[in-house]
């Protein structure tokens, strides 16, 4: 993903000798925060867990696809009814307020 970003912003030969790629987002937000790497592409949300990181820039939306988290109730789950209000609590005012509180967007 980030190589695709890159390419779209046309700067990867620019930064192709400084990339190190991290096995998660977690890892690279990780070498940032212990200044084992300058700077790093992560989640905003996970930028946001961190006091150590500070965020200096956000991809545009037009040069990524949308960052989406789907939830759906197995068929054959055995806790049917609490999965499903689980799922409607994910959709009321309070949960969304969270999400936003964390730096996540709402799908319309």
């Amino acid at each position: 993903m980030v190589s695709i970003l890159f390419n779209k912003l046309g700067i990867t030969e620019q930064v192709r000798s400084k990339l190190v790629y991290g096995n998660s987002v977690r890892s690279v937000l990780g070498a940032v925060e212990s200044a084992n790497a300058d700077a790093g592409v992560v989640y905003v949300t996970d930028a946001k867990i961190s006091d150590r990181v500070k965020q200096v820039a956000t991809a545009p939306s037009n040069l990524h696809s949308p960052i989406v988290y789907p939830i759906a109730v197995i068929k054959a789950s055995r806790n049917q009814q609490s999965a499903r209000a689980y799922v409607q609590f994910l959709s009321t005012r309070k949960a969304q307020n969270i999400f936003k509180k964390y730096g996540f967007g709402i799908a319309e």
